[in-house]
């Protein structure tokens, strides 16, 4: 199955030729080790959906043959505050090896329709820094992750709001020695490059704005195996392969559609060549099978 090398380009390009590392060098992740994946509702997609960037994670880990534990811990409309109260019953207890942290989109997301239910930065700071120190505290190897998108314009107000929550996540990261995985800035190139291509201003990397579909899915898992787990390229080629082969897409929205993850890849190419997003495309394909066209 060869690479989606148009509409991916940037995502390749960060992902197989080598990102150069933005804190703390990778680890590498062995058999018998262990892992909770901490964050909001994208965190419970990651997990709950076929294509998501935890099950993508876990049949990565499969085809290289790594027995790991893994533990998801994502829950809907969490901010930063409810992840520090839950911190010991869904992470400490479970004593993983490793913490993936992804906070960040409701603590902004929020302001902009109930402001006190939102998170400032600096009551921000204070709750993601004790996380990270009670995680490490416990010997927990903590990757952090950047908060995604708040709609796919980049432009858009509440991803301005954003910048700065990012822009901590990175010097916390450093501070604490921590892996950072710029999933926002990556996402941001892909957007761009899906747009200047097609032209389209539909959702290339989520499905509403803020929920990742199966591009930023894919996008976060293989940044999080290289930069985070310390993936080599050839581990790295064997995730492509198992995504290829044994995720499932679930296309959602007005219809609904299961797609084999490397059937996928290529019904995108053609959406881009048509000028389309993946989900306009196949909706279009969908239709014409259902009318015998």
């Amino acid at each position: 199955m060869k690479l989606n090398r148009i509409i991916l380009s940037s995502l390749v390009c960060a992902v197989t030729l080598g990102l150069a590392s933005l804190t703390a060098s990778a680890a590498t992740i062995q058999s018998g080790e262990s892992i909770v994946f901490l964050g909001d509702s994208i965190t419970r997609n990651g997990w709950n959906h076929s294509d998501g960037y935890i099950r993508m994670c876990e049949v990565a880990f499969k085809w290289n043959k790594l027995d790991v534990q893994l533990y998801p811990a994502g829950i809907g409309g969490h901010k930063s505050p409810d992840m520090l109260a839950r911190l010991e019953k869904d992470v400490l207890s479970k004593k993983p090896t490793w913490m993936t942290l992804s906070c960040g989109v409701n603590d902004v997301w929020h302001q902009f329709y109930n402001p006190s239910n939102g998170v400032l930065l600096p009551d921000y700071k204070k709750n993601m820094t004790e996380i990270v120190d009670r995680a490490q505290a416990v010997g927990i190897k903590v990757i952090i992750m950047a908060a995604t998108m708040i709609s796919e314009e980049a432009t858009d107000k509440k991803n301005q709001t954003l910048v700065p929550y990012n822009e901590f996540l990175r010097e916390l990261a450093k501070e604490k020695g921590c892996p950072f995985i710029d999933l926002n800035t990556e996402m941001q190139k892909c957007v761009a490059d899906f747009r200047a291509k097609t032209g389209s201003k539909s959702n290339f990397m989520t499905a509403d704005g803020v929920h990742v579909n199966f591009h930023g899915n894919r996008m976060m898992a293989l940044m999080l195996l290289k930069d985070g787990f310390g993936f080599t390229q050839e581990e790295l080629d064997l995730a492509e392969r198992a995504i290829v082969n044994d995720i499932y897409v679930e296309v959602r929205g007005d219809f609904k559609a299961t797609v084999k993850g490397g059937d996928y890849m290529n019904l995108s190419e053609r959406a881009v060549e048509n000028k389309k997003s993946p989900t306009d495309y196949l909706r279009g394909e969908f239709e014409k099978a259902v009318r015998g066209k």
